[in-house]
């Protein structure tokens, strides 16, 4: 069984790595996601993204007027790609 750590260090590895996360000079990449481990005493880990290290990220969230290419790249697809490493990493699955 993998620790909360490393499991949490790992969906964040998943999402920097991935082909459609919004990338231009490598701030939200590298320095505004990341995982917050501050609950881990209850068993809590967090994969965050800092608004005040990128305060763009709701225009690439929610879209703008002249760019919708990032939209709901939290929502549609960070949270799916999350689930589906955690339950990989676990040998689990998620139910409807």
């Amino acid at each position: 069984m993998l620790s909360l750590p490393k499991l949490v260090n790992g969906a964040v590895a998943k999402l920097r790595n991935s082909t459609w996360f919004p990338y231009d000079t490598g701030n939200l990449k590298y320095k505004a996601t990341y995982g917050d481990l501050s609950l881990s005493g209850f068993g809590i880990g967090i994969v965050r993204f800092d608004t005040y290290k990128a305060p763009y990220i709701d225009f690439l969230e929610y879209g703008t007027k002249n760019s919708q290419k990032h939209k709901g790249f939290i929502k549609n697809k960070s949270v799916k790609a999350v689930v589906d490493y955690i339950c990989k990493a676990v040998n689990g699955r998620v139910g409807k």
